[in-house]
């Protein structure tokens, strides 16, 4: 795998979850309602699908033969950053999914309790 190949594969295992968490923050700062939440959970889903067709690609690019400095470089962007990359994407998207589902819910029904007041 070459050094070009190697950085855009890391790109794209950076960009899938810092998407992810900064989509979910803006929703969850706009007071997003229920609705959007829904299709928050479809762009996770779509996240992972994407994370798996990088990883496929990555697999198929096989590995780089060099010095042990080149050679730990390459394991950990192989191996670690695509790990990291998934992690931070079910959970920390999870994270935001949940947080913004439960807000959307209470604004929902906060009305209901006033009203009934």
């Amino acid at each position: 795998m070459s050094s070009t190949q190697l950085a855009w594969l890391i790109v794209g295992f950076s960009a899938l979850p810092l998407g992810v968490l900064v989509i979910g923050f803006v929703l969850l700062w706009r007071r997003s309602s229920l609705g959007i939440w829904r299709g928050y959970a479809w762009l996770l889903g779509t996240a992972v699908v994407a994370w798996c067709a990088l990883a496929v690609v990555q697999s198929n690019l096989g590995s780089s033969e060099g010095s042990d400095a080149e050679e730990v470089m390459f394991a950990v962007a192989y191996y670690l950053w695509p790990s990291l990359s998934l992690g931070v994407i079910v959970v920390g998207g999870s994270f935001w999914l949940l947080i913004g589902r439960q807000a959307a819910h209470e604004r929902m029904s906060l009305p209901e309790r006033h009203g009934h007041a």
